[in-house]
């Protein structure tokens, strides 16, 4: 018998004689397959691991820890050595592989040790190797642990190896111990992750904490680890940049993406491997135990069903075990491409002239085309994997039902096949559909960025209606790629129903004619195994198909962006530069145009042409009529501008400029000035006092540490422009372009500033600096040293402001003149101006942040409340009838495996007796079931999400639109902007598809479960058990990934808020060479934002991790009592229970991550929601709860005993103020900036918070009429000219009141029609960019003409215009508005005696009013701002 079993044991088995040992592998096995092979492989990577970590440096301070293990891993060595001499010494343990097997194991033994140093030292975290090797070793020891306990000869080695086992085991803990406390200061800044061994991070141990936070406290973005830095935006972007330079070619950036994060992706195919291995194991579980189950008892040792109970624990584990690791690798390298794409899209955008930027296009490029490509990164391996399981299952179901195995494989297939022509439709309806979107995300951006404008203009119901229309042709558009979804969706979901069915009755109709063999149990279940296997991959492969294809055009999308030819580096100057600072007598010019055609795109039509004009040091000022081409003048100094022919070259590398329109981001007022550089206290008080800034910072309760807003929502018009001019001087550069940044100040500051700038001891001649100014103040001219006039894309007139005078008219030489002799007198007057109540919107110190109430524990908990409001937008009926058809659709489904059970059950004591009965209802049941599918789907994919779009994003617009001025000065425009773009992306699309899956999982789930346990019996005991444990997984998650999904989405608002600000001031960030600090603060954000991001993918896996184990426990439960009480089961029933088991945790991981996936989509309903109910609305409704009287007719004004704030908290910017305007009476508002001006034309269109006192118009008390009703009977014309997105029609008569004749009239009267002739007439687009300011003034004119009221207001209309320009608006306000009131905020005095009254304001009060004569006549306060 020894002979026997020695001979047996060299044989290769693996299966030991069952003679010599019950149940056993044979040691020749054991040796060859659970020593050689993981020794050999770890002794691979051992040297490649060696080689790379040698020269890292030491990381930790102590060898405490490095002792231990050396001490464990020494008396390893010198036990292996001990057992392999007493092993020879043993014949009965010796194979032909046990020499080599120990001598290898002995050797690879020493190499750990000094790995084991090397890692403890120079590694942050525990060695991913040796855990893995240590892990392996102690799983593959146990069998021969047992059979060497079960060899009774083997002497004393069993106890030797009983020891090794034990050390090993304590090895494997040990290098998983995490080294925190003893790691250099250097690195203890790396994240919980980074620092968790293989196993810990594995199963997402570092999560845990944070789930436990999430569950008991309200979550922020500070709370979550930082993302490694391989998953920041710097190192991404960095290996991106390098795989680019290196790929050329078709497909370009998805060459560039897989070549930068080549390792990330190569690391998810062995796990991937694996995971198939495990999975594919099931089929072969269930074959073994229906065949223990059908044979008769005696026929089975009682080890077999022990070996089940542990194959199946090892099975499930392994899935388990190996899904995590494969789905972590995964979501990294997607973490890491969104990092690596936003990134580079943000660092190709600072390279971009203005005019390739404009518009959403690449906000649209970082948020859904980088999305979706993330998105489908997740099925990158399942691609490929699912071609290799469907040929495993192929060739395993052959073995089962033979030729009847091509059924499923004909029908998934056919499936894959038919999705052909869908997912060609897909791409361009997808691209139609973008293009939808853009284009209102475009004009509700602008809608938001000029909300001060729109509603000053009153049109809110404009653009109610001009929104509402684009999303309506927005979802019609869609509709046609939701159509193609449905399609999509119903022949990827076929295979899983219609393969079963197809397959057994295609096997019962062939067994049936040839009198074959009928469908048994065994072979059926078995059968039905595979088929799941074979159709779910073929089903995922189909449904990746048109998300990759989709995610190809959006890399094609994003690649065409990155090659767009960036704009000329300004270092191409450097040189002259140089040359400019060391030797600037020698430089004849700062500026050189040589014989140049300039334009504003490459199709559009030259602004100069042949231009050639030099601007030397000094002060050049350059001034010129309307549309004379300054600005153009100004943005080809930038390098913004399209050259045709000829050369611009400058002497600088860096230029600090000022933009017509004052760039200010969403931070305070002192990072605005500094931008972020090496604060100077010393030369930014400077600074702050040479800009007359210091007494506005003295007005505002936070300084110059408020924030300014978006778009500097927070700030006056001038306090605007000056914190540019304060920004420029700060920067010290040698070149200062300022344009025309004085036209909203009063003529005090202007003379304040020229004395402490330009004048003779200024700042800038003192300094030697070269200043080019755009201006229209004739009243700076006498400081330039030359002028330059342009007049209709020509240099009219270059010389000194001497020659200049003498070609001046004499009205002009007069005011010139009289400016003169002011200015010299203020030359020995350095005092700031006197200190003046800030018009700041809003000055107190606010963060401009959506603030989150602290106690809002819905974030947390969720609210069915919002399920009601989303139900009541789809409609209940529809939602009912939706959620009935999948109910019923996924009973029948569920049943159909108990109809099997009882087919097989009938054929075992009547093969193919009945089969029409049973085949005949197993065919009503599929169709039915696919048909209410289909049904469900429609009224999904079609009615609800066009119910729900279109209401949910109504709502919105509608709360936003009625939303007070005050809520957009506190609320961010990118967080605004977020809501209408991701907000709506989810409720369009992301959140149905949730929807449909949660209805769908947890209604088979809770059809399986039941089944389950009525075939389980017993096991429906622990069903209560297994119950509340998912309850409370559930619960514990949802708390937690509800949380981090609202962050996510909220996070991403201040990197949209970045791009915006970027894309609005590309120009003057570029000049001022601030691209490194703008590029590092969206790194930051970035670099935030992939926090939630890859928290979120992180949770979602640690949840499936946990019900992959908790189905693994509950197989094991399963098989523990069927084989315990094998005579209560039947082999059918096993067969249906273990097929459940199969589905069921897939079904069950799907049901609670699509539930949660929706809880948390449907924050953005709750977002919706939120907004409607708490945003403050200033009407009841927006729509005019005035009578349809004519209102106002007459005109007449009144303020009485007025004091008003911007907020209710805030400090008032009026007060007490009275003042009576006539019906017909020509009024002008004077006084210093931030006297009060601009508020008390605010106050009259309700854009306030009146505190005291009362507004009259025609008798009217305003607190009675809606304030959207008021700003649409009043005429308005604001400081800064704003249009709608759309034609010229539209802007000049937006709300269609007007006929053809009168826009054309009102067009003509002010100069502009021959110029709307050539851009396409009334019906033409009107693109503002295209226009000066003062040609955009001029519109707006034409705009008030064309819409008559009784009163017209001006808010500083006339500032930024030249003299020309504002001579034709004064003409025409005086002939065409001879009867309206007109009331007009002015700085520019010229025809201050053309009004009937004047009002001065100061500090927020009424200092005088009286006509211009009788309060120039006295010695008034208005003289002396009139002399100033």
């Amino acid at each position: 018998m020894s002979a026997a079993c020695d001979a047996s044991d060299d044989q290769f088995g693996p299966r030991v004689a069952t003679n010599c040992r019950g149940f056993d592998f044979t040691l020749l096995f054991e040796d060859a397959v659970l020593t050689v092979i993981p020794a050999a492989l770890f002794a691979l990577f051992l040297i490649a691991r060696l080689y790379f970590i040698r020269r890292d440096p030491v990381k930790v301070v102590s060898y405490r820890l490095a002792a231990y293990k050396l001490t464990l891993l020494t008396a390893l060595f010198v036990l292996l050595v001990v057992y392999a001499v007493l092993r020879i010494r043993t014949p009965v343990l010796r194979t032909p592989s046990s020499l080599a097997s120990d001598i290898l194991n002995i050797i690879v033994t020493a190499g750990a040790v000094v790995l084991s140093f090397l890692e403890d030292q120079r590694s942050a975290r525990p060695s991913d190797l040796l855990v893995i090797y240590f892990s392996a070793l102690a799983l593959l020891g146990i069998p021969k642990l047992r059979s060497l306990w079960m060899i009774s000869s083997s002497g004393p080695c069993r106890g030797l190896w009983t020891a090794i086992y034990t050390i090993t085991v304590l090895v494997a803990f040990l290098e998983s111990t995490r080294k925190v406390r003893i790691l250099r200061p250097l690195y203890k800044h790396v994240t919980a992750e980074q620092i968790s061994g293989f196993w810990s991070r594995s199963v997402f141990a570092w999560v845990v904490p944070f789930v436990q936070a999430g569950y008991s406290k309200i979550l922020s973005v500070g709370d979550m680890p930082e993302a490694d830095e391989n998953l920041q935006g710097d190192l991404t972007r960095e290996k991106l940049d390098h795989a680019w330079v290196r790929s050329e070619g078709k497909h370009r950036l998805i060459k560039a993406v897989f070549r930068a994060y080549l390792w990330p992706t190569l690391s998810a195919i062995v796990p991937r491997l694996v995971l198939s291995g495990f999975t594919f194991c099931q089929p072969f579980l269930i074959t073994a135990t229906v065949d223990y189950f059908t044979g008769d008892a005696k026929d089975k040792p009682k080890e077999y069903g022990q070996a089940l109970v542990g194959a199946f624990l090892l099975v499930y584990m392994g899935i388990a075990i190996s899904t995590a690791v494969y789905w972590r690798q995964t979501f990294r390298l997607g973490t890491m491409v969104r990092a690596g794409l936003m990134s580079s899209l943000y660092s190709k955008t600072v390279f971009l002239a203005a005019e390739d930027v404009k518009g959403s296009a690449v906000l649209t490029l970082m948020g859904t085309d980088v999305e979706r490509i993330v998105n489908s990164f997740r099925s990158l391996h399942e691609m490929w994997a699912s071609i290799i399981e469907v040929g495993v299952a192929l060739y395993l179901l052959e073995r089962q039902v033979y030729l009847a195995c091509l059924v499923p494989a004909i029908i998934s297939l056919a499936c894959v096949f038919g999705t052909g022509p869908i997912s060609s439709r897909t791409a361009p309806a997808q691209k139609a559909w973008v293009e939808r979107v853009e284009e209102r995300v475009s004009v509700t951006s602008s809608m938001l960025k000029d909300m001060k404008s729109v509603k000053m203009l009153g049109l809110t119901e404009v653009f109610l209606g001009l929104i509402t229309k684009l999303r309506v042709a927005e979802l019609k558009t869609s509709s046609q790629f939701r159509k193609l979804l449905i399609w999509m969706v119903l022949i990827s979901n076929i295979p899983l129903t219609f393969a079963p069915y197809a397959t057994f009755a295609i096997y019962s109709i062939i067994s049936l004619a040839r009198n074959d063999q009928s469908l048994v149990a065994s072979q059926a279940f078995t059968s039905l195994s595979l088929i799941s296997l074979l159709t779910s991959p073929l089903l995922g492969f189909v449904q990746a198909a048109p998300s990759f294809i989709q995610c190809i055009g959006c890399f094609e999308r994003i690649q065409v962006y990155l090659e767009k030819t960036p704009i000329p580096d300004s270092s191409r100057n450097e040189k002259l530069a140089t040359e400019y600072a060391d030797k600037p007598p020698t430089i004849p010019s700062v500026v050189s145009f040589k014989d140049v055609d300039i334009m504003w795109s490459s199709d559009s039509e030259a602004v100069f042409q042949s231009l050639t004009l030099d601007i030397g040091k000094g002060i050049t000022m350059i001034t010129g009529p309307v549309g004379s081409g300054k600005s153009a003048l100004v943005k080809s100094i930038l390098g913004e501008m399209k050259v045709r022919k000829g050369s611009v070259d400058t002497a600088f590398s860096n230029v600090a400029y000022c933009s017509q329109t004052p760039w200010v981001v969403d931070d305070t007022i002192r990072h605005n000035i500094t931008g972020g550089t090496e604060f100077d206290e010393i030369w930014y008080d400077f600074a702050v006092s040479a800009s007359c800034l210091k007494d506005d910072f003295q007005s505002i309760p936070a300084g110059d540490m408020h924030i300014a807003g978006s778009s500097g929502a927070s700030l006056s018009g001038g306090q605007k422009q000056r914190l540019a001019l304060a920004r420029a001087i700060y920067s010290r550069f040698p070149v200062l372009l300022l344009d025309d940044i004085f036209s909203g100040l009063d003529s005090k500051r202007i003379s304040d500033i020229s004395a402490n700038l330009f004048a003779e001891h200024g700042y800038f001649r003192t300094s030697g600096k070269t200043v080019i100014l755009v201006t229209h103040t004739d009243r700076l001219l006498p400081f330039a040293d030359n002028i330059i006039v342009l007049e209709q894309g020509a240099a009219v007139y270059k010389g000194s402001y001497k020659d200049f005078i003498d070609r001046t008219p004499g009205a002009m030489l007069k005011d010139l003149t009289l400016t003169q002799e002011v200015q010299i007198d203020s030359d020995t007057d350095k005092t700031p101006v006197e200190e003046s109540q800030c018009d700041a919107a809003g000055s107190s110190p606010i963060d401009i942040s959506e603030n989150e109430d602290e106690d809002d524990f819905s974030r947390r908990d969720g609210s069915w409340e919002v399920y009601t409001y989303y139900t009541k937008s789809a409609g209940p009926w529809i939602t009912a009838t939706f959620i009935g058809s999948f109910m019923i659709s996924n009973f029948l489904s569920t049943f159909s495996t108990l109809w099997i059970q009882w087919w097989s059950d009938s054929n075992s004591k009547d093969p193919n007796g009945k089969i029409g009965w049973y085949l005949g209802f197993y065919t009503a049941f599929t169709v039915i079931g696919t048909l209410l599918f289909f049904i469900g789907c429609i009224l999904l994919f079609i009615n609800i999400i066009n119910d729900t779009a279109l209401t949910l994003h109504t709502d919105l617009l509608k709360a936003t639109l009625k939303a007070p001025w005050s809520f957009f000065q506190t609320t961010n425009v990118g967080t605004m902007t977020n809501r209408f773009s991701q907000d709506m992306d989810l409720i369009d699309m992301k959140l149905p598809i949730w929807l449909i899956n949660t209805v769908a999982n947890v209604s088979s789930a809770v059809m399986n479960l039941i089944l389950l346990c009525v075939i389980g019996k017993y096991m429906a005991v622990t069903f209560p058990f297994l119950i509340a444990t998912f309850v409370v997984i559930q619960r514990v998650y949802l708390r937690t990934s509800r949380q981090v999904r609202l962050l996510d989405i909220e996070a991403k608002a201040p990197l949209y808020a970045h791009f915006v600000e970027t894309i609005d001031g590309i120009t003057s960030m570029r000049a001022f060479g601030w691209r490194g600090s703008f590029q590092v603060e969206c790194t930051k954000r970035i670099n935030q934002s992939q926090r939630p991001f890859y928290m979120l993918l992180c949770l979602q896996q640690w949840l499936s991790l946990v019900l992959d184990l908790v189905i693994a426990a509950m197989a094991v439960v399963l098989m523990g009592i069927a084989t315990s009480l094998r005579d209560q089961f039947s082999a059918g029933g096993m067969g249906v229970a273990l097929n459940l088991v199969l589905n069921l945790n897939q079904i069950l991981v799907l049901a609670i991550q699509s539930w949660t996936q929706l809880e948390t989509s449907i924050g953005a309903v709750t977002r919706v929601h939120s907004f409607q109910k708490d945003t403050p609305g200033e009407d009841g409704v927006l729509e005019p709860a005035l009578s349809a009287q004519e209102w106002p007719t007459e005109g007449a004004v009144a303020f009485e005993d007025l004091t008003v704030a911007y907020h209710a908290d805030s400090q008032p910017v009026l007060k007490n103020l009275t003042l009576t305007i006539k019906p017909g009476e020509k009024i002008a508002l004077c006084g210093p900036s931030g006297s009060g001006k601009s508020s008390l034309i605010m106050t009259l269109l309700q854009m306030t918070e009146v505190k005291g006192g009362y507004v009259l118009i025609d008798g009217q008390d305003l607190t009675s009429v809606p304030p959207s009703d008021t700003r649409l009977r009043l005429n308005v014309i604001p400081q800064d000219p704003y249009f709608v997105p759309g034609t010229i029609r539209l802007n000049l008569d937006p709300h269609a009141a007007a006929s053809d004749d009168e826009i054309v009239h009102a067009v003509k009267r002010v100069g502009l029609w021959e110029q709307i002739q050539t851009k396409g007439g009334l019906d033409g687009d009107l693109d503002a960019s295209k226009w000066s300011m003062g040609e955009k003034q001029l519109l707006a004119l034409a705009r008030a003409l064309s819409s008559r009221s009784p009163i017209l207001i001006l808010d500083e209309a006339t500032s930024n215009v030249d003299r020309e320009t504002e001579s034709i608006m004064q003409e025409v306000i005086e002939t065409e508005f001879t009867k309206q009131t007109v009331i007009m905020v002015m700085h520019r005095l010229r025809y201050i005696t053309r009004f009937d009254r004047v009002a001065l304001m100061k500090k927020g009060e009424l200092v005088e009013c009286d006509s211009p004569s009788a309060l120039l006549a006295r010695e008034s306060e208005f003289k002396e701002f009139y002399t100033a």
